[in-house]
Order: structure tokens, then sequence, then C-alpha cells
């Protein structure tokens, strides 16, 4: 994970490996993470962090404080669609298989991927 320039990338895989999901994870503030220790309280549990994933945590943090963020900010400042697809380049760049339930589509590729296979779909009268 450390290979990802943009540590969300890693902390989203990572937290999404303890059962979190992407709309669960747009909740964590800066407030909620202590960088030195490599954790991230969360309202059920706090979680400690792979040493890997804590290097990802302090750059976060780093690069959010670095922005003017506050502790009542976000510390992803993602929406759940770019989390998912961190969570969907993890599987496709690392092998990791995280998303599934945990990052629900919101939207229907169904008409895309008949277009791509040369389907058109019409309504009928």
């Amino acid at each position: 994970m450390l290979a990802y320039r943009q540590p969300y990338r890693a902390l989203t895989t990572a937290l999404t490996r303890h059962g979190y999901g992407v709309a669960d994870l747009t909740t964590i503030t800066l407030g909620d993470t202590d960088p030195t220790n490599g954790t991230i309280h969360c309202p059920s549990t706090e979680i400690e962090l792979s040493p890997a994933a804590a290097t990802a945590l302090r750059a976060q943090h780093h690069l959010r404080s670095k922005h003017g963020a506050t502790p009542g900010d976000p510390l992803l400042p993602h929406n759940t669609k770019a989390l998912a697809k961190a969570l969907t380049d993890a599987q496709t760049d690392l092998g990791i298989h995280v998303h599934g339930r945990r990052a629900e589509r919101t939207r229907n590729h169904t008409t895309r991927a008949l277009r791509q296979l040369g389907i058109t779909l019409h309504q009928l009268p």
C-alpha cells in the first residue's frame, strides 16, 4: 500500500479491511485520529493501524492540516464514489479484495456494459 501516492487510498483500504464501509469512512474527522500512535477513534471502537497504514494516517493528517482543516473536518475529504474507486483500484492493482457490499454502487452500469457489447436497449411501446 505504500506504493500509492495518495495516503487516502491506503487508509481507505486499511479501514475497509477493519470492517468499515465507505459511508462510515466519510464520518471520521481529524479529531478522531491520533497520528503519533497510529490509531483512529471510531464510535464503537478504537482502531490500531499497521505500521504502513499508520504512516499513511500521519501523511493524510499532515496534508489535511496543511490545507487548513480543523479537528472537526473529515479525515478523508472525498465522496463515497471516490473511496469506492480506491477500493476497486486496490483489488485491480494489488489483488486485495476489500470492496463488495462495503462499497455499494449507486449507479446502474448495465446499459453501458451492454452497449460495449454492441447491444442497444429500446423501450417497447
